[in-house]
């Protein structure tokens, strides 16, 4: 937990790149809102990290958006082969027997996606 930097109340993870981690939220937990800071030690060579975590909650829809706020398309995990993925590209499988989020993480593209941001909607179109 980094206590009172930016973000506040944030957890600074290392992952070792070539593979691949799913962090699970526990029942009656999920997010609605994730923020993603690369650390600047990537390089374009690094491995892939590959994301997968759960969602719980009812969602519209998961978004992805780069640092200037740009909205990663869905599924460009799955329609780009290993090497061409770059970081934030995922997919969401929003099925309620699976709700599953899986992304990418790497050096790629550090100039507009070093931090990122996950977004989870319960509700898109004419909501209460």
């Amino acid at each position: 937990m980094r206590d009172k930097l930016k973000p506040s109340n944030g957890w600074a993870i290392p992952f070792a790149t070539g593979h691949r981690y799913r962090f699970h939220w526990g029942e009656g937990l999920d997010f609605e809102r994730m923020n993603i800071e690369m650390a600047n030690r990537w390089v374009p060579s690094d491995l892939n990290v590959h994301m997968v975590t759960n969602f719980t909650d009812v969602r519209a829809a998961v978004n992805m958006t780069d640092e200037f706020n740009v909205l990663i398309a869905n599924e460009t995990y799955i329609t780009k082969v290993e090497d061409a993925l770059i970081n934030g590209d995922y997919v969401v499988y929003n099925q309620t027997e699976v709700r599953e989020f899986h992304f990418v993480l790497n050096g790629k593209d550090m100039d507009n996606r070093a931090n990122m941001v996950m977004t989870g909607h319960r509700c898109i179109v004419d909501c209460d």
